[in-house]
């Protein structure tokens, strides 16, 4: 009998440790060597955005729209909609809604089809973006083509029109993309220039190209080496590009995979927010960078495996970025950051030289300059 006390004592103690142990290690799981340099206190807030009748819209773009603003963005099981046949389907759709000043939605959002010509295929499309040139509006997203093998993807874009008092597309054109191995084309950067719609290809080296809006093939190129000390994985597209003084300020994202631990012997893609700025001009040299992630406590709020963080849209007002997000493939929300704190925190890259690709002979491809 005398040994009860110690056995209770010590079922006592191992339970305490199997309450504690699993949320001590399931948060070292979750904090990578190269989490170090993260740039706390440049997001004043962080608002949530939630869109009528849909529990997981996510990666929205965002431009301003007459008094308000205009959002799109992706979700991957539609519910609560009258078309029967959409609640059927487990695959990823685009739709847009109005937002008032404080980033609530105004009214019901609305579906994109983005197949009219294929409308016996599943709709496709992911990661919308948007942006204004002069008074029109064009709207950015990635799809496979029809036919294409699995994980081919594409980009293409489309003027948002209104038809009847609804929001809808106009032509949907591929982007003729440059001549490269890679099937699997996403995160490209809009952005306008003197009326001229242009993208940002890739980040490093920072590739933009300038875009015919009547068919979507290639009319300019501009190419700049960008050397940075960012350490927390390849630098992806992000935000379109907004014109800000005279600077475009973009935001991007990358990621990592956190290392097994002792408790989990499991992996998690770990996802980081930075920022970058580049010249107003051709060839649109990058200037500065966060040199750390932009990081707040309400980022990775929801206890899953996911930690993703995916900036998609910009817009400025009064000094303040509101920068609108993806968090974990289920959620929309806005972060706000003070322009001068944020440019008071970017360095400036050690060089940037010209001309690191360049147009082939072939119409629209790109090939390693020599």
């Amino acid at each position: 009998m005398k040994a009860l006390p110690v056995i209770f004592f010590t079922a006592a103690i191992l339970g305490l440790g199997l309450l504690i142990l699993p949320k001590y290690f399931k948060n070292r799981s979750l904090e990578p060597e190269e989490m170090v340099g993260m740039l706390e206190g440049l997001v004043e807030e962080v608002i949530p955005v939630r869109v009528p009748g849909i529990n997981n819209a996510y990666n929205p773009g965002i431009v301003p729209y007459k008094d308000h603003y205009l959002m799109a963005f992706r979700f991957d099981y539609p519910t609560n909609f009258s078309l029967e046949r959409l609640k059927k389907k487990k695959s990823p759709y685009i739709g847009l809604v109005e937002l008032d000043n404080r980033f609530q939605a105004i009214g019901k959002p609305q579906l994109l089809n983005t197949r009219p010509n294929h409308p016996d295929l599943l709709q496709q499309a992911e990661d919308p973006r948007l942006v204004a040139v002069g008074d029109k509006i064009y709207i950015f997203f990635n799809d496979s083509p029809s036919g294409s093998r699995y994980g081919q993807r594409i980009m293409y874009f489309a003027e948002v029109t209104q038809d009847q008092g609804h929001l809808t597309l106009g032509p949907i054109l591929p982007i003729n993309p440059p001549h490269i191995s890679s099937t699997c084309e996403k995160n490209w950067m809009p952005f306008a220039y003197k009326n001229g719609l242009y993208v940002v290809y890739s980040m490093d080296p920072h590739v933009v190209l300038k875009l015919n809006p009547r068919d979507g093939s290639v009319k300019e190129l501009h190419s700049t080496e960008m050397h940075h000390d960012w350490r927390h994985g390849e630098l992806r597209g992000g935000t379109q590009a907004l014109l800000s003084d005279d600077l475009y300020l973009t935001f991007f994202h990358s990621s990592l995979w956190t290392k097994p631990t002792f408790w989990k012997n499991q992996t998690m893609r770990f996802y980081f927010l930075g920022a970058y700025a580049f010249e107003p001009k051709p060839p649109f040299r990058v200037k500065s960078y966060t040199p750390g992630p932009i990081s707040h406590p309400d980022f990775y709020t929801p206890q899953n495996r996911r930690r993703v963080i995916f900036p998609s849209g910009i817009v400025e007002n009064n000094g303040k970025l509101y920068v609108a997000y993806g968090e974990n493939d289920n959620t929309i929300k806005v972060a706000v950051i003070d322009r001068k704190s944020l440019l008071d925190k970017m360095v400036p890259v050690k060089e940037s030289s010209v001309k690191k690709w360049q147009m082939s002979p072939k119409p629209g491809e790109l090939t390693p300059a020599s």
